[in-house]
């Protein structure tokens, strides 16, 4: 629907005009209306995902520090591994 449409170039009778712009007014209150819900909808859901995502994200950090370590406990378990084989080789035993 385009502007021709809803105001007619012969606005001669006042009372036609009246009923286009009430057509209008009530088409663009109801569009108005629908994108505003839209937008409320659209806000709930950004606000569940962004918690989601803010768990995800510290759950993220707590495996990373666990990496760590793991990391340096390997690291602790491989130097001893290592000094006891050294010790092994140095006790004269064959």
């Amino acid at each position: 629907m385009d502007n021709d449409e809803l105001f007619p170039k012969d606005r001669s009778d006042p009372y036609d005009t009246l009923v286009s712009l009430v057509n209008f007014a009530e088409a663009a209150d109801q569009h108005i209306t629908q994108m505003y819900k839209n937008q409320k909808k659209m806000l709930a859901e950004y606000n569940n995902l962004r918690k989601d995502y803010n768990g995800l994200r510290h759950k993220m950090q707590q495996l990373e520090m666990r990496v760590i370590a793991w990391e340096a406990v390997t690291k602790n378990l491989a130097e001893q591994a290592q000094t006891e084989m050294g010790e092994d080789d140095g006790s004269g035993q064959s």
